[in-house]
């Protein structure tokens, strides 16, 4: 199990690499080699711990940005965000150990069927898990592969789970010719056991190389040319924010709008939270709101006298009735509000207290979640 244990760590390990912020992409199709070698010598019960492991220990790593947030912006105590750090990844890396603890029966019964099913089995059953599987936030293990663009161009074919499929069976390939090295074999017995697998590599492959070749030789018919506006509130206005200081954000928010010249980008993108207010959106007239309103009314003027171009921006919407929800608003070239589009997957605690629904009581027990609700709402009262 020692053995099992070191695989699953250096397996993590490679995981942790590959993505953002030390990005070796590479690497990534390396990272289940070591658990899918010495896979082939445990139990069922050992295959779904050491996956397991992998899987809490690269999650706990990638996703410790959940504990920053939690307390930084939700003023909850540390012990708290580790705490729902550790049950993310327990939870998320349960899946890793699924699949481990399938894989060997998976690859045995291809193999009884036709000896190169077995290998081909197995990426085949990492996908499937991958995709079945219930997440919070939806990481596909080949999307670390977004920083190889001729290879994440087979996501325009096979989505996500189609590059976590290509990682895995380069995995399952090393795992095979390790676990069969030293045997006496014929070239027709290598072939029929590599042959499937690597025929469906070479598919994606040279989709995804011819897929991105034609993108780079194609002329367009169109640029869209796309402004990023990043208004960044530093964490200490976040955490000491105020009323009277949302408005004024507001300012710094409009200003920014209006100097931006006519006709230059065809579309502008703000970033989550970028609007510090509410967006009142098919809403009734309410002189309690006027506030809020007159506000939102400044950003859509500048839009319409500044870029004069489409702006998608976040903030919050606050519908007529129930809570307030985290959304994605259009504002068109004339000023009006084309949509929006609400948040879909709230953040536990961040956005929403698990278990609200049924015990409403439980909406105040994080203040810091719901200081703009009340600030707001004791301001429309006077």
């Amino acid at each position: 199990m020692k053995r099992a244990l070191l695989a699953a760590l250096l397996g993590a390990t490679i995981v942790i690499l590959a993505y953002p912020t030390v990005g070796w992409a590479v690497l990534m199709p390396l990272a289940w080699a070591p658990l899918l070698i010495v896979a082939r010598d445990l139990t069922g019960r050992k295959r779904l711990i050491a996956g397991w492991v992998m899987g809490f220990v690269a999650l706990a790593v990638l996703f410790r940005w959940i504990a920053f947030s939690l307390q930084e912006l939700s003023g909850l105590p540390p012990a708290v965000g580790w705490t729902a750090v550790a049950l993310f990844a327990l939870w998320h890396g349960l899946w890793y150990g699924l699949f481990l603890w399938i894989s060997e029966p998976v690859r045995r019964a291809g193999a009884a069927l036709r000896p190169g099913l077995g290998l081909l089995a197995v990426p085949t059953a990492f996908a499937a898990v991958e995709w079945v599987c219930p997440t919070l936030f939806n990481l596909a293990l080949g999307s670390a592969l977004w920083e190889l663009p001729p290879v994440s161009a087979i996501a325009a074919l096979a989505g996500g789970q189609g590059l976590s499929f290509v990682c895995v069976a380069i995995s399952a390939l090393i795992a095979e010719v390790w676990c069969r090295r030293g045997e006496a074999q014929s070239t027709v017995s290598i072939s029929r056991r590599l042959m499937p697998t690597a025929v469906a590599l070479g598919v994606l492959f040279g989709f995804g190389f011819s897929w991105w070749a034609a993108h780079q030789t194609i002329e367009p018919r169109r640029v869209l040319k796309v402004g990023v506006l990043q208004i960044n509130w530093t964490l200490q206005e976040k955490k000491r924010m105020t009323t009277k200081r949302r408005y004024e954000l507001v300012g710094r928010l409009e200003e920014r709008l209006s100097e931006i010249p006519p006709d230059t980008y065809d579309v502008l993108i703000a970033s989550e939270g970028a609007y510090p207010l509410f967006w009142v959106v098919e809403e009734e007239s309410n002189p309690r709101l006027a506030g809020l309103v007159q506000a939102m009314e400044r950003i859509k003027r500048a839009v319409k006298d500044g870029p004069k171009t489409d702006l998608i921006i976040g903030g919050l919407r606050r519908p007529p009735q129930g809570a307030m929800r985290n959304a994605a608003v259009h504002i068109r070239p004339d000023g009006a509000i084309g949509g929006y589009y609400d948040k879909q997957v709230l953040m536990p605690f961040g956005e929403k207290i698990p278990g609200q629904d049924w015990f409403p009581a439980l909406k105040g027990s994080v203040p810091a979640l719901y200081n703009l609700y009340d600030q707001l709402k004791d301001e429309v009262e006077e």
